[in-house]
C-alpha cells in the first residue's frame, strides 16, 4: 500500500516540472455554454416547455369556463369556438376591445371581468386561473396552434 501512496507521489511531483515547455499547453475542459445550459435538461434534450396547443392544454380549460354559451349546447351569436377554435385567430368584427384577434378579445375581456357576463374574478371558481390565463396567452402568442 505504501508503495503505492509512493508512486502516486512521485507522479504528481513529476508532472510540477518548473520547465514551461514541459507543461501541456490544453488543459481546458470542454464546459457548457451557460445559455445553452439553461435550455436542456440533464440527459441533453429540449427542455424549454411544449408549445400549447388547443386539444391538449387550451380546450379543457374552455369547456370548463366557457362551453356553457361558446360550445355547441349554448352556441350564441356565432362565436362557437370550442367548436371552431379557427374563430378565436381571427379579426374581431366589432370594437369591442383593442386586441387584434377574437381569442385575445376574449383574453381582455376576462381580465376586465366582462366575460363570462356577470364577470368573474380570475382565480375564483368557474373562471380562469393566473396559469391558465398565461398558458391561453401563450397559446395564442405561438399562433394558436392546434
Amino acid at each position: 500500500m505504501r508503495l503505492i501512496a509512493a508512486l502516486a507521489l512521485l507522479t504528481l511531483l513529476s508532472a510540477c516540472d518548473d520547465d514551461p515547455a514541459a507543461a501541456p499547453t490544453d488543459v481546458s475542459v470542454d464546459a457548457p455554454d451557460t445559455a445553452d445550459a439553461a435550455e436542456l435538461d440533464e440527459t441533453g434534450d429540449d427542455a424549454s416547455p411544449p408549445q400549447p396547443t388547443w386539444t391538449d392544454d387550451v380546450m379543457p380549460i374552455f369547456e370548463r369556463v366557457c362551453a356553457g354559451c361558446h360550445g355547441s349546447a349554448g352556441c350564441i351569436a356565432g362565436a362557437c369556438f370550442l367548436d371552431d377554435p379557427s374563430v378565436l385567430d381571427q379579426t374581431p368584427a366589432s370594437t369591442l376591445c383593442d386586441a387584434t384577434t377574437i381569442g385575445g378579445c376574449l383574453l381582455e375581456s376576462v381580465h376586465e371581468g366582462t366575460m363570462p357576463p356577470g364577470g368573474c374574478t380570475i382565480g375564483e371558481f368557474d373562471c380562469l386561473d393566473e396559469a391558465e390565463v398565461s398558458l391561453v396567452e401563450a397559446w395564442l402568442a405561438a399562433g394558436a396552434p392546434k
